[in-house]
């Protein structure tokens, strides 16, 4: 089984990640004096930190699917 403690962790790391995610979206959004470097640099962020995420939930069914 899943320690209790680790997936609480892992939820927290999503949750900030998201978090961190929605602001990156609205600042690339709302920011019409950015250039396309800059977009693009955002652009790399935000979806990296939803790549980061997609690991983290392929971690958590590993680890449910280990347990039976």
């Amino acid at each position: 089984m899943m320690n209790k403690d680790t997936k609480e962790l892992l939820d927290l790391i999503k949750l900030r990640n998201n978090q961190m995610k929605d602001i990156l979206k609205t600042m690339k959004n709302n920011s019409f004096n950015l250039n396309a470097t800059n977009r693009n640099d955002l652009e790399y962020v935000i979806i990296h930190l939803y790549t980061l995420n997609l690991f983290i939930d392929k971690d958590i069914e590993r680890k449910r699917g280990s347990n039976g």
